[in-house]
């Protein structure tokens, strides 16, 4: 493989902040110095911790599409959590001050190595702090724990226009009735230690499952202290649900908090949806980390579209009633997440008006069934799906029908430009839907147990088709093993366009034949096929194919133009679901599993 390869060094000395906080120091040149892909900056926080977003610009003209390629980030701080990321675009948070080297690389099936570079410092953490405690009282100011406020209100308001951390106490709960609004920049919520200690590594880490990032080995975990603070919504609030209403912060970032409600699921409501929601979420750099969210209707809703959001290892119980995180807005992060169910919706959803440039890695999510998703992304462009384990729902993108009765425009509502790559996904099925464009699912491993399909094309439906398509969908070196004794690899509803199926392995020993089991199903001819080259399907009924719903002669279907170099036979695969590289097809995806089952035990 060879690199292009971008480097970056970055001064973090604001982004967008408040007039008090010095403004970021441009680079020498506008997207650094060299023959590589720009890099835009999109925000950047000021003093430690700091979090920073970036994303690629204008990919260069290598001869190659920007989907056959990997981008790959270092954040240039090692040791630290998620130095390494995937991704169109991503970002990192600097506990420490300092200057940073971030490189880009960029892997082309076949092309050469071009780097750019520029640079930028993080500033030391200054900020003043403000303490809040179980019994503290309201009428004092907050600068030391002896002399801690009581409420999330009054700390808030004691924070004014910003700089500062409020920090709540372990083991505490704040009740929270009307919303509080947080509109002041570089503000950071956290906790504190009973024994009056603050900030370091004695914020948030406690009773926050937390597993190694890639590149760093696993560690001891620091010995179990206080519990999080948790701030509970109660009744007292006005038709505006949320704890937390941001509506046009800066740079803001809440560690290491517990976000509840009074209604659990033993409540009046039961599984049903609750009045509250911890975040509504606008302004630009807003960041969430090593936090816990439980009895909620949503965690965190992004429906002010905010630039620059970043959720990361934070825990997502099974008593959410609605979504885990709402997308919309633009260069969103999703890292290292753990959500368990959520009682009503999707995990993560992104709808109209949609989200532009979102990562999703390293995530564990699971729900119960295949009724909603995991993933579902109906309007996102620039979207890289990465490393992660799904355990059932689904990972479906692009628009719903249901759009044309909702949204006017509901005709330029689509997907474009997205990656999925590297997961692990059981007992799940990969949905693609009208109105999708240049999407590259790649390396991915899929476990299915008597499911339809492991993955769907869905091109055909009157009074949309005409104005929305399926197109430049590329599926490659994926493998699918079925467990079960029905089901089929690809299934292909109506006809796509510029449809790439290549170097699969599928795996079906025990698929019965008869019914609508099938390598490949096409409900129509394979004129929307580019190619289907060089996978590989089993040798009994798992390995035949369906053209135009019918049952096709293998030798036949061998023959078409389109189909190339086809193999049919049994191919082993090791515990970690890798086939072996003589295959020259299907995932390989290393031990990932293995370690993740490990770090998501409960």
């Amino acid at each position: 493989m060879n690199l292009i390869r971008t480097t970056l060094l970055l001064t973090c000395f604001g982004c967008l902040l408040a007039p008090a906080i010095a403004m970021a120091q441009p680079a020498a040149v506008a997207g650094g110095t060299g023959d590589g892909p720009p890099i835009d900056l999109t925000c950047v926080g000021v003093a430690a911790p700091a979090v920073v977003h970036v994303r690629a610009g204008a990919f260069p003209d290598v001869g190659v599409s920007p989907l056959d390629s990997r981008f790959e980030w270092d954040f240039g701080d090692p040791g630290s959590r998620y130095n390494q990321l995937p991704g169109w675009n991503a970002a990192h948070v600097y506990d420490r001050p300092g200057t940073y080297t971030i490189t880009l690389t960029v892997r082309l099936a076949g092309g050469r190595e071009l780097t750019r570079s520029t640079w930028v410092r993080i500033a030391p953490d200054a900020r003043k702090k403000i303490y809040v405690s179980g019994d503290g009282n309201d009428r004092l100011d907050g600068t030391s724990a002896g002399r801690a406020v009581r409420t999330a209100g009054r700390a808030l308001q004691l924070a004014g226009g910003g700089d500062v951390w409020v920090l709540f106490r372990k083991g505490d709960t704040f009740d929270i009735g009307a919303t509080i609004a947080i509109n002041g920049s570089g503000i950071r919520l956290g906790n504190y230690a009973r024994s009056g200690g603050a900030g370091g590594e004695d914020l948030f880490k406690d009773g926050v499952p937390l597993k190694p990032p890639p590149g760093v080995a696993a560690t001891t975990a620091p010995p179990k202290r206080d519990a999080l603070p948790v701030l509970k919504k109660v009744p007292g609030g006005t038709k505006d649900d949320s704890m937390f209403l941001l509506r046009g912060p800066q740079d803001v970032l809440v560690e290491g908090i517990e976000f509840d409600s009074a209604w659990d699921l033993k409540s009046e409501f039961g599984s049903k949806k609750v009045p509250a929601r911890a975040f509504t979420v606008g302004g630009t750099n807003i960041g969430f980390r090593w936090c816990s969210f439980r009895n909620l209707t949503d965690a965190i809703n992004t429906e002010l579209r905010p630039t620059g959001v970043l959720v990361e290892e934070c825990t997502f119980s099974d008593e959410i009633r609605g979504y885990c995180i709402y997308a919309n807005g633009a260069s969103h992060a999703y890292i290292g997440n753990v959500m368990r169910q959520s009682r009503q919706e999707h995990l993560i959803r992104a709808s109209e008006p949609g989200v532009t440039h979102v990562l999703v890695a390293y995530n564990d999510l699971r729900r119960q069934g295949q009724a909603k998703g995991s993933i579902e992304f109906r309007d996102a462009d620039w979207f890289y799906v990465a490393s992660n384990y799904l355990h059932s729902g689904t990972l479906r993108v692009g628009p719903q029908e249901q759009d044309k009765a909702t949204v006017p425009d509901w005709q330029k509502i689509k997907c474009e430009w997205g990656v999925v790559q590297d997961n692990r996904l059981d007992d799940l099925f990969f949905n693609v839907r009208l109105g999708t464009y240049h999407v590259m699912f790649r390396n991915n491993v899929i476990r299915m147990r008597d499911e339809d399909w492991a993955i769907i094309i869905a091109c055909d439906k009157p009074g949309y088709d005409d104005v929305r398509k399926a197109a430049d969908i590329r599926i490659a070196h994926n493998t699918v093993i079925n467990e079960g004794t029905k089901g089929m690899f690809l299934f292909v509803q109506g006809t796509p366009v510029d449809l790439v199926v290549q170097q699969n392995v599928y795996v079906a020993p025990n698929v019965k034949p008869g019914g609508s089991n099938a390598g490949i199903f096409t409900t129509r001819s394979l004129d929307g096929f580019t190619t289907i080259d060089g996978n590989v399907f089993p040798a009994g009924p798992g390995g035949m194919h369906r053209l135009n719903s019918q049952q096709a002669d293998r030798n036949a279907w061998q023959k078409d133009p389109k189909v190339k170099g086809e193999r049919y036979g049994l191919v082993p695969f090791d515990a970690d679901d890798n086939v072996p590289l003589m295959t020259n097809a299907g995932a390989k995806v290393g031990s990932d599993k293995r370690e993740r089952k490990q770090a998501t035990t409960p």
